[in-house]
């Protein structure tokens, strides 16, 4: 058999790489099993607004995606990510007045852990924010 043949799917050449976005993980705290943000999650993302503001990155779209660690059954943890997810940008929008259509929220439960091996690991819990245009 091919070694490049997979579910019955014959891989000729290469395969192209993964989009590698210009990306940051933020350690953002919440009140545990919550999207309430805690005294240091807040003070965390006022050095990401801070960054976001520069005139350098205004007309730059980012997405800030929600993580979480492997709590709780896969539906409450999806939930879970996209909430502080959108807390995330409530804030963000609300305090520092980063432009609404600069941020997308979105929530990807336990399914990204940085720690695939100890899906309990706290890294795993965690808010990444992913620069959607190029850098130029």
């Amino acid at each position: 058999m091919n070694s490049n043949a997979k579910r019955g799917i014959n891989i000729q050449g290469q395969l192209p790489p993964a989009v590698d976005l210009p990306r940051v993980n933020l350690t953002v705290n919440f009140e545990l099993g919550s999207s309430q943000l805690t005294t240091d999650g807040m003070i965390a993302l006022r050095s990401l607004a801070k960054a976001l503001l520069d005139p350098k990155l205004s007309k730059m779209t980012f997405q800030v995606g929600g993580h979480t660690d492997g709590r709780g059954d896969a539906a409450f943890n999806q939930g879970l990510s996209e909430q502080r997810a959108r807390a995330v940008v409530e804030h963000l929008t609300t305090f520092y007045e980063v432009p609404v259509g600069q941020l997308i929220p979105i929530g990807y439960g336990f399914n990204q852990p940085m720690d695939p091996g100890n899906l309990m690991n706290p890294l795993n819990r965690r808010v990444e924010i992913i620069n959607l245009d190029p850098l130029s």
